[in-house]
């Protein structure tokens, strides 16, 4: 992917009046924007990181968290910020570099808070769609699955290498992270 596809990437909450009328297409919206893939992927491998319980707290709570916000559109509207969005990447990428797993309840309210940022920016889709709950069903699944898709490679890996290819892939994210930040903000 060059940098001239990066806003596309970064921006992809959008979809047009009749484009989230079914659960294939909630599904399949957490894949059409880089900020998606990165910070539900990061979840996962910070869930992994962590252990514990906080294996399954860090990714309920982000989808927690995505519920309230898709649910907060009733009260405060629907407004994207690509650039809060793209931050979150920062924020979930940096945690994962720097191992944070001391603090339980800062990760799983962290978790809660980046799951209802990306839920809210996503209420516009489920309010434009015929078929809101299939839609936000969807989009729920794709989140958990790339959840587990970082938990399980991070988990997956030789005791010996987890940590320090952990570490690396969330310090590579939140990279991902500043760069679309920047993007977001031109």
């Amino acid at each position: 992917m060059g940098v001239a596809s990066l806003p596309t990437a970064a921006s992809a909450h959008v979809l047009g009046r009749s484009a989230g009328d079914s659960l294939a297409i909630g599904f399949a919206h957490p894949f059409s924007g880089l900020d998606h893939q990165l910070v539900m992927f990061a979840i996962g491998l910070w869930a992994a990181l962590c252990g514990g319980r906080a294996r399954l707290a860090l990714p309920a709570a982000f989808v927690g968290g995505a519920v309230l916000g898709l649910a907060s559109a009733q009260v405060l509207g629907t407004a994207s910020a690509p650039g809060l969005l793209a931050a979150s990447v920062i924020v979930v990428g940096g945690c994962v570099a720097f191992e944070r797993r001391s603090a339980p309840t800062l990760a799983i309210l962290t978790a809660l808070a980046c799951g209802s940022l990306h839920g809210h920016a996503h209420a516009s889709d489920l309010a434009a769609s015929a078929a809101p709950s299939r839609f936000a069903v969807g989009f729920l699944a794709a989140t958990v699955l790339l959840h587990a898709a970082g938990f399980g490679i991070a988990a997956g890996l030789p005791w010996r290498v987890r940590t320090d290819w952990t570490r690396a892939a969330g310090g590579a994210i939140a990279a991902a992270g500043a760069v679309l930040v920047a993007v977001a903000l031109r």
